[in-house]
């Protein structure tokens, strides 16, 4: 900490020595790529084909500009230029192109590519914005000059629209060939109409009172079994992190306790209109609802009973926040009631859209003051196709479920009662057919100011300091374990990391775990070594550091199967589990209701069972259950390791299944496969090719 502490005194000086270091670092970067020149930007090479990182960045500005998420839009963007070169290859090869009337088309004609419906489709009608599209047409095509914006950004969506349409064809290519011979139809259709009914006992794995080692050779001997799963073509490596949270100090919590008390009687001095309760929120909020004790926050439940309106309750601290409560009202109120409405609706939202509206609305209510039936008007005349075709009938609903003017109209009104409301929908006709009241207590209406609970800078500043003392003394993870152990950090395991990865076990995708990840993959970073940096995360509500990590290296993966210590963390239940299961499933026995006594569990039964059933109501995704109950004979039993635990089966019925309709299954079969040609054709090129992905060296 004395470190710590003398560079912030003198911090004057350390902005000088940036300040030059800075200088001297623009001065050689300028002169390093001016030798190494365009090689210094080469991102990656895909069959043959270099990613200027220049190009990258160029597309990334152009389409993701509005995506906060740099690690998910920079990955999206890596696998396009990835796609993009391997389909131009093949295309080369196959003598495909895409020409520029078919470009037209794709962008403006009748045969819009899959990219134009996405960026052009109206968020309101879901329909594609023909309107806007053609207006960028003829940006397009006139003379006057385009904004360098929407010139890089159109240059890179026809990028990607020949792109998809090139990989379409060559996905055609291919699924065109696609043929179901006939035997394939009969066998899995016979298969997957097939079913039966079985009784069954499940044996969670928590119930297997059962104590196992998990050696390394076991761990690896699952994975070698699951190998796709645990096998990298890249090299990995292993961190090992702890996680210190930042908590406020008393001193922290006694001021935002004196900070929600100002703003309490801010909001107690306010008047009860809507305007004036927003402006004093104060991160609060407020409702037009009423609530009864019982849907109040916790922090409010049965408190509320003996403060008069207009008063305040508080402060009281709930999920990290100190809140001041004031009752706005307080009154006994329906808890749901029944209504039928007709609405006009409003399609410009214009004053004489209303105006035509209201008017509509003012001549059924004539109608219906001269002894017309609502439900007659409403099944003529309301726009809301959900309720105009059963008169107007809305069911039963509860208070909150409408927008506010319609709850206040319906919760405030009478039974039989008719009233007019103006909402974004439109203008509707609303008659009250009942109220309905669970109990006679009081509900009350409540505005709440919040004021979180978070520690201070100098809070932050003074754990960050300590956190850096610690690891200025202890440099390698064999002194730091045993350091932080001391002060009650304890250290986790991440999984295998690759060069380009942002995300890091439970922290998440960050900035920082970024940055842990590619210290992890300096040159100089060595097995058993800790970050010279505390890497912060920072709470993304309210703006400070939640939380500090310190970071050793653990381990470096080569290419291929996981290493067991790598894997311990993530798979040693799993795979103590699967040993715990295996250690009783040979003396089950066949006696369904004894194992269940034993076992403390019951017999169950599940009945239509396919053999293609992803999913069995009181059994759950099974697929290895579902697939020991039909290997197993009609009132035999068998018992099988499933993920959940063990299962003890006995079908009791089983139904052959048969294919009706052959040439009918074979079209549909040879559909499913066809449509799934295209990401399969793609995802096998990728297999073919060599990828040089230096994206690592850039972010």
């Amino acid at each position: 900490m004395a470190l710590i502490g003398t560079i912030r005194k003198n911090f004057w000086f350390v902005l000088i020595i940036l300040g030059l270091a800075l200088a001297a670092f623009i001065l050689m970067d300028m002169q390093g790529n001016a030798n190494r020149g365009g090689a210094a930007m080469n991102m990656g090479e895909i069959a043959g084909q270099k990613i200027d990182y220049r190009d990258f960045s160029k597309a990334e500005t152009a389409l993701y500009s509005g995506n906060p998420d740099v690690f998910s839009r920079r990955k999206n963007l890596w696998d396009f230029f990835v796609e993009k070169a391997i389909v131009e290859e093949q295309a080369e090869e196959l003598g495909l192109g895409v020409t520029k009337a078919e470009l037209m088309d794709l962008q403006f004609g009748n045969r819009l590519s899959p990219i134009i419906t996405n960026n052009y489709r109206n968020s309101q009608t879901g329909q594609v914005d023909r309107t806007t599209l053609l207006q960028h047409k003829q940006l397009i095509e006139g003379n006057d000059p385009l904004s360098a914006q929407f010139e890089n950004f159109w240059v890179e969506q026809e990028k990607q629209i020949q792109k998809t349409e090139l990989q379409n064809k060559i996905g055609n290519l291919v699924s065109k060939a696609i043929y179901t011979p006939k035997f394939l139809v009969e066998e899995t259709g016979a298969a997957s109409n097939s079913s039966l009914n079985m009784s069954y006992v499940k044996i969670p794995f928590d119930a297997i009172d059962t104590e196992v080692e998990v050696s390394d050779a076991d761990i690896t001997a699952y994975m070698k079994e699951n190998a796709t799963k645990y096998t990298s073509k890249e090299e990995t490596r292993v961190l090992q992190y702890a996680v210190v949270d930042v908590y406020p100090s008393a001193k922290d919590s006694a001021k935002w306790k004196q900070e929600v008390m100002k703003a309490g009687q801010s909001l107690k001095n306010a008047t009860a209109d809507n305007d004036s309760i927003v402006a004093f929120n104060n991160g609060g909020f407020w409702s037009s609802v009423y609530f009864s004790n019982s849907d109040l926050p916790e922090g409010l439940k049965g408190q509320l009973d003996a403060v008069n309106v207009g008063e305040l309750y508080g402060p009281y601290s709930e999920q990290g926040s100190y809140f001041m409560a004031k009752v706005l009202d307080k009154k006994v109120m329906p808890d749901s009631a029944e209504a039928k409405h007709i609405l006009r609706r409003i399609t410009t939202g214009t004053a004489e859209d209303y105006a035509a509206a209201d008017a509509f609305i003012d001549s059924l209510r004539n109608e219906l003051n001269r002894g017309a039936k609502f439900s007659k008007l409403a099944e003529d005349n309301s726009q809301d196709p959900g309720s105009g075709a059963k008169g107007g009938d809305l069911g039963t609903f509860q208070q909150g479920m409408m927008v506010p003017a319609f709850n206040e109209a319906v919760f405030n009104g009478r039974v039989g009662g008719v009233y007019k409301v103006k909402t974004q929908f439109g203008v509707h006709l609303i008659k009250v057919e009942d109220l309905i009241y669970n109990d006679r207590n009081d509900k009350f209406k409540v505005a709440y100011v919040r004021t979180p609970i978070i520690p201070s800078e100098e809070t932050q500043n003074l754990l960050n300091d300590k956190i850096n003392d610690l690891i200025t003394q202890n440099r390698d993870m064999a002194s730091m374990s045993s350091a932080a152990s001391a002060m009650g950090y304890n250290f986790q395991t991440s999984g295998p990391l690759k060069a380009n990865d942002y995300s890091v076990g439970v922290l998440g995708s960050d900035d920082s775990s970024r940055d842990m990840i590619k210290w992890a993959y300096e040159s100089d970073t060595e097995i058993g070594e800790v970050s010279p940096t505390v890497y912060s995360y920072s709470d993304k509500v309210n703006y400070f550091d939640n939380k500090y990590v310190i970071v050793g290296l653990k381990s470096v993966q080569k290419p291929g199967l996981f290493s067991a210590e790598s894997m311990r963390g993530t798979l040693e239940a799993t795979v103590a589990n699967i040993k715990k299961a295996e250690s009783i499933v040979g003396s089950l026995g066949t006696d369904l209701n004894a194992v269940a006594a034993k076992y403390g569990t019951e017999v169950a039964t599940a009945d239509n069972v396919s053999m293609g059933a992803s999913f069995i109501p009181g059994i759950g995704s099974e697929n290895k259950v579902i697939a020991k109950a039909f290997a197993t004979e009609v009132n035999g039993t068998s018992a099988v390791v499933g993920t959940s635990g063990v299962f003890l089966v006995s079908p009791t019925n089983k139904t052959e299944g048969t294919v009706a309709n052959i040439p009918q299954m074979r079209q549909l079969k040879t559909r499913s496969s066809r449509n799934q040609a295209e990401l399969k054709t793609i995802e096998a090129l990728k297999k073919t090719v060599e990828i040089a992905d230096n994206r690592a060296t850039f972010f």
